[in-house]
């Protein structure tokens, strides 16, 4: 951990700035907002599919789950919650848009979703959410691949996901494309 926190430029500056045992929600805020990296940071961590993103983990602890996304032009994740867990999302390379849902109603696996927010984060910005602010989906919206980097304060297992046309949830088990550079099964 890192008290006066200046600028974040390594991966191993950022892993040592986040208490591995207690989960901190101002400290890990602040350390977000800290990082100013860019993809060649992220090399060792960056593992591409052109078919869909990719999390590749960094750092998995008790208190928090630090991950890179790769993100090809046009490609998006699900309408999806975080589990009651934190998240904050530090755009390294491109472009990502964000729509936030409010569930309307829901019953059994069933629900309305409606769209309350879009927002564009650029490189360099900092994006915050947890289920209590909704539910978003978040989609590479640029010209280029883009690179999130993911702080998930507590780990997250499993996440609920959205289908909005058809109106179900299922709930999805998280897998890594990647655990710390090293291809998984899952790649």
């Amino acid at each position: 951990m890192i008290d006066n926190i200046l600028t974040i430029k390594s991966v191993e500056t950022l892993v040592n700035s986040l208490d591995p045992e207690v989960k901190n929600f101002v400290e890990y805020g602040n350390v977000m907002n800290a990082i100013d990296m860019d993809e060649n940071d992220l090399k060792p961590y960056c593992h591409w599919r052109k078919e869909f993103y990719t999390r590749n983990l960094i750092e998995r602890t008790k208190a928090y789950e630090l991950i890179v996304l790769c993100w090809d032009v046009g490609q998006y994740s699900p309408i999806h919650n975080h589990e009651g867990q934190d998240c904050w999302m530090y755009i390294a390379k491109g472009q990502m848009e964000e729509v936030q849902y409010k569930i309307e109603s829901e019953e059994n696996d069933n629900c309305v979703l409606k769209e309350t927010n879009e927002t564009i984060f650029a490189k360099g910005q900092v994006a915050y959410i947890h289920d209590g602010i909704g539910l978003h989906i978040i989609k590479n919206s640029g010209k280029e691949p883009a690179i999130t980097i993911h702080l998930y304060a507590n780990p997250i297992n499993f996440c609920n996901v959205y289908d909005l046309e058809k109106g179900k949830i299922n709930k999805r088990k998280l897998t890594y494309f990647s655990e710390k550079g090293e291809l998984t099964s899952n790649s």
